[in-house]
């Protein structure tokens, strides 16, 4: 670890620390793995709020590291549990980047985003298997806010302790159908915002509302070979009101008959 002095801990990370303690010495495992920290970390709310906005299928990390566990980790009661190094590496990364980022306290995000430092790690493994990405990660908490939230109000550090550790030697998450339909409803939302504040031109053109025009085969061309590339496929029409630019766009789509894509009008505004 750093000769600093450590920073402060918000609650959630140390009941998070609490428990790891408890379930590693109760499963007889020799080391605290980064496995071991990132079981913790999906089952709380906060970090399994913000892998599940970023597309990040928590459920099927849950299901790797039981399996992991159950096959991969040896049992020895001989001795009380201990630090393996790769997880006081992430620790110790987490911390690094605490004192960087002048904050004054160590968070359960913070601990996330070291994993993906632990390359050779099968916690960060299990994370890229199930989507995650840590640019997308630190994108979303800078646009969110995801700071701590006082789910264990009104409980013990003890009872907070045994709730945990009872989930995982159950190897199975107890509010993982709420969970999951609490996604649907997300990805739903999201959807209905955008038919809220665009119109379908895909539709459009299917229920045939769209009109041909005149005179623009070569800008139409040139549009459908721009988007067509593999890279630099951001074609960009110029020109004053009233030269039919829209109308290019919107007869792109209609021209088009791969049905793979949808392209939605936005105005801006809004």
């Amino acid at each position: 670890m750093i000769d600093r002095e450590k920073p402060m801990v918000t609650r959630d990370l140390e009941m998070i620390f609490k428990a790891l303690k408890v379930y590693v010495a109760e499963q007889e495992h020799e080391y605290i793995l980064p496995e071991h920290l990132l079981y913790m970390l999906i089952n709380n709310d906060r970090v399994y709020a913000l892998l599940d906005n970023c597309g990040v299928c928590v459920d099927d990390i849950s299901k790797d590291l039981d399996k992991f566990f159950k096959n991969k980790i040896q049992r020895n009661d001989d001795n009380a549990p201990l630090e393996s190094p790769s997880f006081s590496r992430i620790v110790n990364d987490a911390i690094i980047q605490v004192y960087s980022a002048q904050l004054e306290e160590l968070d359960v995000m913070d601990l996330l985003v070291a994993i993906f430092k632990e390359e050779k790690s099968h916690a960060l493994y299990f994370l890229k298997k199930a989507g995650a990405n840590e640019l997308t990660l630190k994108r979303e908490l800078s646009r969110q806010d995801y700071s701590q939230e006082s789910y264990t109000d009104g409980e013990s550090e003890d009872d907070v302790v045994e709730f945990l550790k009872k989930k995982f030697v159950e190897g199975q998450r107890n509010s993982q159908p709420q969970q999951k339909k609490q996604r649907s409803n997300n990805r739903n939302g999201k959807l209905k915002f955008l038919e809220n504040f665009s119109v379908n031109l895909t539709d459009m053109a299917k229920l045939g509302k769209i009109d041909p025009i005149i005179g623009r085969k070569v800008e139409l061309d040139r549009t459908m070979q721009a988007l067509n590339r593999r890279r630099k496929n951001n074609p960009i029409l110029v020109g004053e009101a009233g030269c039919v630019l829209s109308d290019t766009i919107i007869n792109v789509r209609k021209v088009s008959d791969s049905g793979k894509h949808r392209i939605v009008e936005v105005d801006c505004k809004k």
